[in-house]
């Protein structure tokens, strides 16, 4: 199976369900994990712990979960330009990838809302699964995409793309990965699992961002074409997307990959590891892409209300935002649209936290 490279710019329902033994422990294990939170705090203020394991404490538009250990960040409410006419700018052979971005339209966020300044780490992926034994998508069917296959076609040309691989999980991505980088190998199914573990344990409303809550904020301020900026990359310090590294990692590469930066990194990188956008949300573009909680339709946004859309009310499939190590600029923009079934799984595709402005679930820590 190829995987569906060239695909579409710019409520939860949980995978498993946890006993009562379980939410019960898992909110003992919270208290803990609060209390412990508060003697790092004190004792920092003793010089007792060290400066690396103390979490920064809440500022007026950001804070740190001490359960995940990510930092979320305050997006105020505004109004932007969703979608974009890019296929009409597109030759006709792959035009077709890009319709799904028009009509471009004014939409309203009417609502500051929370979000993670980077995707969610293995770290914070490996609590929850401790916690509950949860088994993902992958894990169960026992495979998932980010096997490398080179391919010979009739004229004796050789190319490689990811196809499903055995035994590719969010434990084994396929290659080295650290507790810092995003989660991979995740399917929307996982994620919104991960949520509602994190919803039972917080009592706070953690959930994903919506498509245009996350295209907004990977704009930034500027509503930028990519959440760098407008401009190509030029330094490799922009994000991580198919640069030189990729393509000497991966010479007959199917796709196009700019081979005139380097980003240091072939495959994931380290959440944070690039510069935040003017929201101070890092990795918006590139490094993975991230599961939204809208249901996807390529018709949507004919029909779509200009306030607060929140996707159509029936679909199989859901929505991927953001580009990943592996793709190339014009699946980068921010108002770049993909989607894939709810259990589908893949090594470039992992999810970020959104949490609703209305929540006074930050007010309560330190």
């Amino acid at each position: 199976m190829a995987f569906p490279i060239h695909e579409n710019r710019r409520t939860i329902q949980v995978g498993q369900s946890y006993s009562r033994g379980v939410a019960m422990a898992s909110r003992l294990i919270y208290a803990a994990t609060v209390i412990a939170f508060l003697t790092i705090v004190a004792c920092a203020g003793k010089n007792q712990v060290p400066t690396s394991t103390a979490i920064p404490r809440v500022s007026e538009r950001s804070f740190v979960d001490p359960l995940t250990r990510l930092r979320f960040v305050l997006v105020p409410a505004g109004s932007f330009s969703m979608g974009s006419q890019f296929a009409q700018t597109q030759p006709e052979a792959v035009r077709r990838w890009f319709v799904d971005e028009a009509p471009e339209r004014r939409v309203s966020i009417s609502q500051d809302f929370w979000l993670a300044s980077t995707e969610t780490t293995v770290a914070a992926f490996r609590r929850f699964i401790n916690e509950t034994g949860y088994v993902t998508t992958a894990e169960h069917s026992g495979q998932s995409l980010g096997s490398y296959q080179i391919t010979t076609d009739k004229q004796g040309g050789q190319s490689g793309q990811w196809t499903m691989g055995p035994n590719l999980s969010w434990r084994n991505p396929g290659w080295i990965t650290n507790d810092d980088h995003p989660v991979t190998h995740v399917s929307w199914q996982d994620a919104v699992a991960f949520v509602q573990w994190l919803r039972d344990k917080t009592r706070a409303p953690f959930r994903l961002p919506t498509e245009a809550e996350w295209e907004y904020a990977a704009g930034g301020p500027d509503h930028t074409i990519y959440s760098w900026g407008n401009d190509e990359p030029t330094t490799g310090k922009e994000g991580n997307i198919a640069d030189v590294r990729f393509y000497e990692a991966y010479p007959l590469w199917k796709y196009p990959v700019l081979r005139t930066v380097d980003d240091r990194h072939v495959h994931t990188a380290p959440v944070g590891s690039y510069p935040s956008n003017g929201f101070g949300l890092h990795d918006m573009t590139g490094n993975v892409w991230e599961w939204c909680a809208d249901r996807y339709s390529d018709s949507y946004y004919a029909n779509a209300p200009n306030i607060d859309p929140i996707g159509p009310t029936d679909g199989a499939e859901r929505v991927h935002r953001g580009g990943g190590f592996d793709w190339e600029l014009p699946y980068l923009r921010v108002a770049k649209r993909r989607r894939g079934a709810e259990g589908f799984t893949a090594a470039n595709i992992g999810f970020r936290l959104a949490l609703s402005g209305d929540s006074t679930y930050h007010n309560a820590l330190p």
